[in-house]
């Protein structure tokens, strides 16, 4: 079951990258490149072909933002400020409970450890350990480690604040190119986040109760600044510093202008190949982002060196399962070590690490592998490399195969055969 789960996950990442890849180095070979005024796109959007382009963001499409957007009509001299995006950010100093499980010979051992924080949604202190719940009394040792850390008057955190919240914000249009190519549809700007810096908030300004301004005069606060107490809200203010931005995508026509969609390649129904399997799938699509002027190779390397990381992550992943895996089955069926000699003194002697079901660990070991290297060896099957590894994979099973007990069960630590078997002894 875990051997097979385990061949599921790499198949499936291997056909992910595969795809992924294939999808990217297509819309590498394809693509048309756009000038900055837009000269081509109109060619490139009528044949359903990428484009790459590198430019400056029109500065004219940007919002005027201040904290009436955020709800904070009576603020509004707090900040004003220009930009593409804007992020509000609300937390909540709180307490938190960390459990930690820990394996004793009597059976598994839970610590709990408290500490406070901020936290930009509601942390549930219902069911802490240390905490008096209405039927059950709290565990002594906890309640006083939750006594020391969130106070010995604490008996749970208060509700998040309903009306605000943590979001972001942009403009209506954001464009670039006169105008011309509207990237609105990249509403989501997680790309643009290592891109953002704080807003300053102006000295003096007028604030509604019952917040003040922090001592760095970056943030809203509803505690003191000498102090902070469990509930204080902390309102914070990001924008956008991003200027120019690079994207390989699919231009698609929307009234005067071009917005920009994941493209993918329309195949032939009659011409089918073994890519087609990565057809329609997110895999194949591609749309791709820097917040900076970079070129159509670098925009790729970045994003391939991305996917190669989740994968080797993945992997790593696949192998701890197996790991867990092959032990379980050591643990619950122990070995037998079986010589299947000749019973002469002067046989050559071959040993089986053999469980009690008859099964020898290495012939386990080894379908185990070969079926992780035939899933992924199918997954590139059109490669060169994928079918080497199917005719490597077939020649383990082989093996694997070679290895199996047919001459007698080995579940008693006998077994019959032509020849004496005898149970290696000590």
């Amino acid at each position: 079951m875990i051997v097979a789960l385990v061949a599921f996950l790499v198949v499936f990442q291997e056909m992910a990258m595969k795809c992924h890849s294939h999808a990217t180095m297509r819309a590498v070979d394809l693509h048309a490149e756009i000038k900055c005024d837009a000269r081509g796109i109109q060619d490139a959007a009528a044949q359903k072909k990428p484009i790459f382009f590198a430019c400056p963001l029109d500065n004219t499409s940007f919002s005027q933002w201040g904290p009436s957007q955020f709800g904070f009509a009576d603020a509004t001299s707090l900040f004003s400020v220009k930009a593409a995006w804007v992020e509000q950010e609300v937390v909540m100093y709180q307490c938190m409970e960390k459990v930690t499980a820990m394996a004793h010979k009597d059976g598994v051992i839970r610590l709990y450890s408290y500490s406070m924080g901020w936290f930009n949604e509601h942390v549930s202190s219902e069911g802490f350990n240390g905490l008096d719940g209405r039927f059950v009394s709290a565990n002594a040792e906890s309640k006083a480690k939750l006594q020391e850390a969130c106070g010995a008057s604490f008996k749970g955190n208060p509700p998040f604040p309903e009306k605000i919240k943590t979001e972001t914000k942009s403009a209506q249009t954001v464009t670039v190119a006169s105008g011309k190519i509207d990237i609105s549809s990249l509403k989501e700007p997680v790309d643009f986040h290592f891109k953002m810096q704080p807003i300053s908030l102006a000295q003096g300004a007028k604030i509604p109760a019952p917040y003040k301004q922090s001592a760095d005069g970056k943030a809203l606060v509803t505690c003191s600044q000498e102090a902070t107490t469990l509930g204080c809200i902390r309102i914070s203010y990001k924008q956008s510093t991003v200027e120019s931005i690079s994207v390989l995508a699919m231009p698609v026509k929307k009234g005067d202008s071009f917005t920009l969609l994941p493209w993918h390649e329309q195949r032939n129904p009659a011409q089918p190949d073994d890519t087609l399997t990565c057809e329609d799938t997110v895999f194949s699509k591609v749309l791709m982002v820097s917040p900076v002027i970079e070129t159509v190779t670098d925009i790729v390397k970045e994003h391939l060196s991305s996917g190669f990381s989740q994968q080797i992550l993945t992997w790593g992943y696949c192998a701890l399962g197996a790991m867990i895996g092959f032990s379980v089955m050591v643990v619950y069926f122990p070995a037998v070590a079986v010589d299947w000699g000749d019973g002469t003194e002067d046989s050559e002697e071959f040993w089986y690490d053999v469980n009690k079901s008859g099964v020898p660990l290495g012939a386990v070991t080894l379908f185990a592998a070969m079926t992780v290297l035939g899933g992924v060896s199918y997954a590139r099957r059109e490669e060169l490399t994928g079918k080497v590894g199917l005719v490597a994979a077939t020649i383990g099973f082989l093996a694997g195969l070679k290895l199996w007990p047919f001459s007698g069960r080995v579940g008693d630590e006998t077994a019959t055969s032509s020849n004496p078997t005898r149970t290696k002894s000590d």
